[in-house]
């Protein structure tokens, strides 16, 4: 059950998001608190809500800086008085508070207990988004501000995440790195999902390096099948797997997770995602900047379809150590010319424009234009943004996931 929430703070905007939540929302908070009207007013506006308002009848519970690790003991707390609903709301301070909450929420539903839980700030919202998959008795969205911190919008929620259509029978898949805000993924994965008719949604999970130990069992248990790897967990993920492809093992990185019941499984779908994006390679130099996660696989993939490849860092012992990985050679200097550029730092503009060559072909594994892009276009270079790379690597990842009823295209996501 979505709630809509509604602030106001005067008669004219409150009555304007009363309207848009009859359209969005199964029922709506009038949050007298944080509202500037006459009393005359608010009885307006209570007048016209046509939908259930939620409020009174809840026994609630909030803690605005934490997660207690107890959470049966909250709930006992709660339960000592009946309520047709029990709220819990706690601040999350990772990703494995949120798990939690959504595992306990399930827990208790499933034993017949009408409870809501979700947690606040930005590392909650998976508990707002997906409570119809684990049977919360109810969440709240914002209708045109937030009311409690890290609270979605239910244009968000039932637009992107399709909240009305989520169950338990869902499919869960997700990106973890740290951080993940700069990620597009929910957006086009999503879309992805809801143009195919796929029952599945796509969520963004922050998870620091000391907590992949303990997420990953968590997210198993939570049902989720696949996950998307990025900055700064391709290397260290690889530590986790219960087994992986013979590409991810040679490159010691991975970006794509199947978790099944018999394990984690690893794959790696940067490595040609990269260079099915850049074209042919064999016997062109190609000159590789970076030596983290992304440029291990595009140097592997590199010199597997036989280019000359070239690898610079501003650390020279990190780009010596993965030329000798894969065969390539580690540069100290740039050279004044090669046929492709390929930029796998998350720096716009690692070089100098007077180290660009003429009439090369310039990639950026970021997903934006970046400086370095514009300076390669304006001496006429072909340049190429990390979109085509990341299209192909996501459809290699929904075919690792077994998440594509047919055959696509990368220009079809």
């Amino acid at each position: 059950m979505l709630i809509g929430s509604i602030a106001g703070p005067d008669f004219e905007s409150a009555k304007r998001q009363v309207a848009r939540a009859h359209t969005l929302c199964d029922g709506m908070e009038l949050r007298r608190d944080l509202m500037d009207m006459s009393e005359s007013e608010f009885s307006a506006l209570q007048a016209l809500v046509q939908i259930p308002l939620i409020g009174a009848e809840l026994r609630t519970i909030h803690d605005f800086e934490k997660t207690p690790e107890d959470l049966d003991a909250v709930l006992e707390k709660l339960m000592d008085q009946p309520a047709p609903i029990y709220k819990i709301a706690c601040m999350a301070n990772s990703t494995l508070d949120a798990l939690r909450m959504l595992l306990f929420v399930r827990e208790k539903r499933g034993e017949g207990i009408p409870l809501a839980g979700m947690c606040m700030g930005p590392f909650g919202a998976i508990t707002r988004i997906l409570a119809p998959v684990v049977g919360s008795a109810l969440t709240f969205a914002a209708i045109e501000q937030e009311t409690a911190p890290g609270q979605l919008s239910a244009e968000e929620l039932t637009g992107r995440y399709r909240f009305h259509s989520l169950s338990p029978k869902t499919r869960l898949f997700g990106l973890i790195g740290h951080p993940v805000s700069q990620s597009p993924s929910h957006e086009t994965h999503n879309a992805f999902f809801q143009r195919e008719g796929i029952d599945a949604v796509y969520v963004k999970m922050d998870v620091r390096p000391e907590e992949l130990s303990a997420f990953l069992p968590l997210a198993k248990e939570m049902g989720f099948e696949g996950l998307s790897v990025t900055i700064p967990h391709k290397e260290q993920v690889v530590n986790f797997v219960n087994g992986s492809s013979e590409r991810a093992k040679a490159i010691n990185a991975v970006n794509t997770l199947h978790l099944t019941s018999e394990g984690v499984w690893g794959e790696n779908t940067d490595a040609p995602a990269a260079l099915d994006a850049v074209g042919a390679v064999m016997g062109k130099t190609v000159l590789l900047l970076g030596s983290g996660g992304a440029a291990r696989a595009i140097a592997y993939e590199a010199v597997q379809r036989g280019a000359d490849l070239l690898i610079w860092n501003r650390t020279y012992a990190r780009a010596e150590q993965l030329a000798q990985a894969v065969g390539g050679r580690a540069v100290k200097e740039l050279p004044k010319r090669y046929d492709i550029l390929i930029n796998a730092t998350p720096e716009g503009m690692p070089i100098s424009e007077s180290q660009l060559t003429a009439g090369a072909l310039v990639m950026d594994i970021n997903l934006s234009s970046t400086p370095l892009l514009r300076a390669a276009e304006a001496i006429g270079c072909r340049a190429i943004d990390g979109s085509a790379m990341f299209k192909r690597q996501a459809l290699g990842q929904f075919s690792v996931w077994g998440a594509l009823p047919t055959p696509l295209t990368p220009y079809e996501l």
